[in-house]
């Protein structure tokens, strides 16, 4: 369950940086099943951004413990700008 909430939490934070960075068009998403789902359709009008939309689906929908729900949520409330060396 460890590894699992850690893979799931791992592509959450790339769904952060990706928004962050602008790299995802909502407007581009015409062969995109996920975005006709009810859930997903809901989370949007929601948040306040794509990236939000998914951490929080993914809070939903995964048995997060505790913990993981609790970094899940500092993501959504922070910025987790990829620092470059």
């Amino acid at each position: 369950m460890f590894a699992y909430q850690c893979d799931k939490l791992e592509c959450d934070l790339q769904s952060k940086l990706y928004d962050e960075e602008g790299c995802v068009d909502l407007n581009k998403q015409e062969d995109n099943a996920t975005m006709n789902n009810e859930k997903v359709q809901k989370l949007l009008k929601e948040s306040s951004s794509w990236s939000t939309m998914w951490l929080r689906f993914g809070q939903q929908n995964y048995p997060y413990d505790e913990n993981f729900k609790e970094v899940s949520n500092y993501v959504i409330n922070n910025k987790i700008k990829l620092y470059k060396k």
